[in-house]
């Protein structure tokens, strides 16, 4: 990647550009983590259930509350390779720290 890419590895607004769906340390971003998930009682029961008697339950992905636009990260995956950075990089955004948090 040479001398340019050691230079980008620390400018913000080359990853910003690069991927301008997503965000390099913004402070919005600190907000959305801080929002609570939450199921009613009865959806709870049926968690419990399941755990009792399968050892495990699943959970619908229409039913998580997702912070982050899962379209707008694949597409920056993609872009990340397309412009030649391994798609690891994506580590780079705070999207999918959100998603961890």
């Amino acid at each position: 990647l040479g001398s340019h890419a050691v230079a980008a590895l620390e400018d913000a607004s080359f990853w910003h550009n690069l991927c301008p769906e997503l965000h390099v340390t913004s402070p919005e971003s600190h907000a959305v983590c801080n929002k609570a998930f939450s199921v009613c009682e009865e959806r709870t029961e049926a968690f419990r259930s399941a755990m009792s008697r399968d050892g495990v339950f699943t959970v619908d992905p229409r039913e998580l509350p997702w912070s982050v636009d899962l379209g707008a990260l694949a597409r920056s995956i993609e872009q990340l390779h397309v412009a030649g950075w391994p798609p690891s990089f994506i580590w780079v955004y705070d999207e999918p720290w959100i998603m961890l948090a």
